[in-house]
């Protein structure tokens, strides 16, 4: 059921957006969206909480739709009443290495304000 809802995801932002995002899994931070590299960062952890999944991938599809520091900052706002708190504490409690920096694909980032440098 999880990869089915993440083709519908992935079908239906690239009918939006009409260029190729692809999703890379990641041992850092839970969610980042690349508009550079038109990609969708997931933790790999992340399959083991299908509900906080979805809400994480729904959020960085959101991302992507978007471009701009403060249309970016307005998603994360919107956004933050639809966080699963608890999924979100017990997956970091589990896995507490996505709370601390590490690189992606060679570039320092920092999990807990989502910035890729």
């Amino acid at each position: 059921m999880l990869q089915n809802v993440t083709q519908i995801y992935k079908a239906s932002f690239l009918k939006i957006n009409m260029k190729k995002t692809k999703i890379e899994e990641i041992d850092i931070g839970i969610g980042f969206y690349s508009g550079k590299w038109s990609v969708i960062f997931l933790n790999k952890n992340l399959k083991k909480y299908p509900k906080l999944y979805n809400k994480v991938l729904k959020h960085e599809l959101k991302h992507s739709k978007t471009s701009g520091f403060f249309r970016q900052t307005w998603v994360d706002i919107k956004d933050i009443k639809n966080i699963f708190y608890l999924d979100w504490l017990i997956f970091l409690i589990r896995h507490p290495r996505a709370l601390f920096p590490g690189k992606i694909r060679g570039k320092l980032a920092i999990p807990i304000i989502g910035i890729i440098f």
